[in-house]
């Protein structure tokens, strides 16, 4: 089990994965400010995408926040064999996944994005 010392994290654990490679990856969101061993990670607004990555051992490889000042959240987390992660996730508002300002088109659109693994 997973545990942060943070009342700032929500629905974090919505997904697991671990894959081939043994490492671990937790998809949810987080309202405020939440540290899984990277640094801090700071909400823009109600809740954010967060995808988080950890060795088998379960020490930290890196996190990552998306997000609008409505309320975001990752539901799924996959592993591919280029080496990226595909996470899908439902946003409001206006989102920086990294390549662009995405927009959604209504109350609540889905993204399906792919991440580098550094």
């Amino acid at each position: 089990m997973l545990r942060v010392s943070s009342s700032q994290v929500w629905e974090l654990g919505h997904r697991r994965r671990s894959f081939g490679s043994g490492n671990v990856y937790v998809t949810g969101g987080v309202n405020g400010t939440v540290d899984f061993g990277g640094g801090p990670l700071t909400s823009f607004g109600s809740h954010d995408i967060v995808v988080v990555s950890f060795t088998s051992m379960g020490a930290h490889r890196w996190s990552k926040r998306f997000g609008s000042t409505e309320e975001d959240v990752a539901h799924e987390v996959a592993a591919g064999d280029s080496g990226n992660i595909a996470l899908v996730a439902r946003f409001q508002g206006s989102v920086d996944f990294g390549d662009a300002i995405h927009t959604s088109a209504g109350d609540r659109d889905v993204v399906l994005m792919s991440i580098p693994d550094p």
